[in-house]
């Protein structure tokens, strides 16, 4: 896959979790100790989170990680 491609997945999956649990990015910012900024520039495409964030996100969505990166 490429990155382009995982980049573009991991959007839809943190957006369709984000809406399934009615969570903005404030939200979820505050629930995951991540700055509102990165979560937008996640959402956007602008960049991915390393392991540590995705783990907060994870944790703040209450999902695995798989979820977030699963093919």
């Amino acid at each position: 896959r490429s990155e382009e491609h995982i980049i573009e997945d991991f959007q839809w999956r943190l957006k369709r979790l984000m809406t399934l649990r009615c969570i903005g990015q404030a939200k979820l910012a505050e629930m995951s100790g991540i700055s509102q900024a990165s979560i937008s520039n996640y959402l956007s495409g602008k960049s991915m989170p390393d392991i540590l964030k995705l783990n907060s996100l994870a944790r703040a969505l209450n999902v695995d990680v798989s979820e977030l990166l699963r093919d």
